[in-house]
């Protein structure tokens, strides 16, 4: 039986992949955190959901919000070209299969 993985493990690993952050799911290693942004390493993402509101059981899907925070030391201009590639390979994606089986 393959291995599922919820939502943000999901994406985190799609990202991983692409280079974009380093995911480790069991959180002893990589600089990417699921719904909690510890106070170290100095460079970190975080994905969240939130507001996903009620489910409409006439849909033949679920509407979620994701938050992707990022950290990136003493000059922002780090943390904000790291943003935007993540905001890059995010935004707009649809119709594809991420690791897990997990169907955006």
């Amino acid at each position: 039986m393959a291995e599922r993985f919820d939502y943000l493990d999901a994406l985190a690993r799609y990202l991983h992949e692409r280079g974009l952050l380093v995911y480790d799911p069991t959180g002893a290693a990589g600089d990417t955190f699921i719904e909690a942004l510890p106070p170290a390493p100095d460079s970190a993402v975080c994905l969240s959901l939130y507001g996903a509101g009620a489910v409409d059981a006439r849909n033949g899907w679920d509407v979620r919000s994701v938050q992707v925070r990022v950290r990136g030391g003493a000059d922002p201009r780090i943390s904000r070209r790291r943003c935007e590639a993540l905001y890059g390979a995010l935004h707009g994606l649809a119709g594809i299969s991420l690791p897990g089986g997990v169907w955006l």
